[in-house]
């Protein structure tokens, strides 16, 4: 049925939209791919942090402060419009989205 109300039918726990299709699956439809975005940059931050992390812990002196200047100028550049000029320079596509 069309614009059932949430929580009126079990089965159908968001309700449906006009057409008649279930909110709930729609929801999980279109959070696939933000989540497979965030999960991958978490993933993908932390690795790099950890590697970086590691190599300035371990060798220290000139390698230690040349990682530190490097992470202190991704720091200083607002992330956003950094994510953004990457996009517009390479083309958007899931992966670019994700290593930006």
């Amino acid at each position: 049925p069309a614009l059932l109300p949430p929580f009126q039918d079990w089965s159908l726990p968001l309700g449906t939209d006009r057409l008649g299709r279930d909110v709930l699956a729609e929801l999980f439809h279109g959070a696939r791919t933000s989540l497979a975005v965030g999960l991958a940059a978490a993933a993908a931050a932390l690795l790099i942090g950890t590697v970086v992390g590691t190599l300035a812990g371990f060798a220290g002196g000139l390698i230690d402060e040349v990682l530190m200047r490097i992470t202190d100028a991704f720091q200083t550049v607002p992330s956003f419009l950094l994510a953004l000029a990457f996009v517009s320079i390479v083309g958007p596509s899931l992966g670019v989205v994700v290593a930006a």
